[in-house]
């Protein structure tokens, strides 16, 4: 019996399920990534967004013989503590034979790599059988990486290791070297080294520009809104978190960037109509000093001005009688 909502993807090395919260990933197979795990979120497969494991199976079959490098990005945790993780894993060359996943009810050897045959539960149980166990399928030989994919790779590395300088200069190169245009993701990578590194303009410009081409590209949006965030432009970043949210729905880190943005808007909102307010009040303040400063002049100025009247008309009347007692002496 086959779980339903469950799909094999075996050239890659993992199993899928389909939950109400989205892409799951149900076991890794061994040839497959090792940095991937069980109960990991698959958010997007190559830049492009999953709603469904089958979603997930047509692009990862859609890159095998094409793509060099397989990029996973997966959401790892849960409630609170949740982070999002790049696994990168080398694509293959060809499609291995499908696989199916058994019932645990029916059996405790769930898992079958052929069609129509059953996995025996222990080495007795399979000599005791009369055709062999199944084979697992070969692991896909190691791709030979291009320039442009080595560069990738460590820049991947150099940002998992926090060394975002590192990232930088690789994922640098990594453009430079790719047949152009270079791929997006490449852009999205540099984006999201420059937000670590503090540059938030730079990063802003590698995420516009993994949006170009690619306006359902959820990633490049949220890191322009991060970018935007970084640099107090937070309408804008709004505007990109909204935009990155429609392209991708049901990622959490997306929501929780929205709220931080909202939050901060409202927040300035409120420090700029408090600073509005504080600026009003010191002008009233200001303007009354000044009118303050007008009347004691203009009082002073009057009270100057009586006295210097006053002293005119005391001194016209000492020269009106001096003169007078001139004229009387010459009489």
């Amino acid at each position: 019996m086959v779980e339903k909502g469950i799909t094999v993807c075996q050239s890659h090395g993992f199993v899928l399920r389909t939950t109400n919260g989205g892409v799951e990933v149900s076991r890794v197979l061994p040839h497959g990534p090792k940095d991937l795990q069980t109960e990991d979120s698959i958010v997007s497969i190559n830049g492009k967004s999953v709603a469904t494991a089958a979603d997930a199976m047509r692009i990862l079959d859609a890159s095998i013989g094409v793509e060099q490098q397989t990029e996973l990005e997966v959401s790892r945790g849960s409630g609170r503590v949740q982070e999002i993780v790049n696994v990168m894993m080398p694509c293959p060359a060809a499609k291995a034979e499908d696989g199916q996943i058994e019932s645990g009810e029916e059996k405790k050897g769930a898992f079958s790599f052929a069609r129509k045959e059953k996995t025996p539960d222990s080495k007795d149980e399979a000599d005791a059988g009369n055709s062999p166990a199944p084979a697992i399928a070969d692991v896909q030989p190691a791709v030979e990486l291009s320039e442009a994919e080595q560069e990738k790779t460590l820049g991947n590395q150099a940002f998992k290791d926090s060394l975002w300088e590192d990232a930088i200069m690789h994922f640098t190169a990594a453009i430079d070297l790719s047949p152009k245009p270079a791929p997006n993701t490449l852009y999205s990578n540099r984006a999201a080294a420059y937000l670590q590194a503090g540059k938030a303009k730079e990063a802003l410009m590698d995420a516009v520009k993994s949006t170009e081409g690619f306006p359902d590209f959820a990633k490049g949006h949220y890191r322009a809104g991060q970018a935007l965030l970084d640099l107090e432009r937070h309408t804008e970043a709004i505007v990109a978190l909204n935009r990155a949210l429609q392209c991708d729905p049901n990622n959490v880190q997306i929501y929780g960037a929205l709220s931080r943005a909202q939050n901060l808007l409202e927040a300035a909102q409120k420090a700029n109509e408090e600073a509005k307010e504080a600026a009003a009040e010191k002008k009233a303040q200001k303007e009354a000093a000044a009118a303050k400063r007008a009347l004691q002049l203009t009082q002073k100025q009057s009270a100057s001005g009586i006295k210097e009247a006053t002293q005119a008309f005391a001194d016209a009347k000492t020269n009106d009688a001096s003169r007078a007692a001139k004229t009387a002496n010459r009489n």
